[in-house]
């Protein structure tokens, strides 16, 4: 089978569909790809196996890779107006400066936005600067969840803490 990663229904740093959101006026594709199958008919009688026997011992986790997203928005042009209101932001990466917050959200440019970490715990990368003035530079991809803003931070790799001045 293959899945039907059309390169607009997908992020390219993990490959993960773009969600419906009916934000502003409406973006993204679905919460799964479409997959395809193909079958032929045999031209002479098949013998089949046992299909009840499984692999199950053998089975592993698919380890997601990420890579850092090439197209972004810039801090510049993200705190050029308030992002909230601009929908050419939505669900787009933005690499931006912040300060990180008691309870792990983001402070960008005075405003504060949640976080959500998909695949690691915030605490273990940002636990010495949370709470601190000391500023990340971070990828992140500008969202809204049940209202509120948030970046969606992919990975461990999307995040710098820069050094104190």
């Amino acid at each position: 089978f293959s899945r039907g990663d059309f390169g607009f229904n997908t992020f390219s740093t993990s490959g993960e569909p773009k969600r419906w959101s009916s934000t502003f006026s409406g973006s993204g594709y679905s919460d799964h790809l479409p997959i395809s199958l193909k079958f032929r008919v045999a031209d002479d009688e098949v013998a089949y196996t046992n299909f009840s026997v499984n692999d199950d011992e053998n089975w592993k986790p698919i380890e997601v890779a990420y890579s850092l997203p090439k197209d972004f928005i810039t801090e510049e042009e993200f705190t050029a107006e308030d992002p909230r209101t601009n929908p050419a932001f939505y669900d787009e990466y933005v690499r931006a400066t912040a300060t990180v917050t008691s309870d792990y959200d983001f402070v960008v440019d005075g405003i504060t936005y949640d976080v959500y970490a998909p695949a690691f715990r915030l605490n273990n990368v940002l636990s010495d600067v949370a709470g601190t003035e000391q500023t990340i530079q971070f990828y992140g991809r500008f969202a809204q969840y049940r209202g509120n803003w948030q970046f969606v931070v992919e990975s461990p790799d999307f995040i710098t803490v820069n050094s104190e001045d």
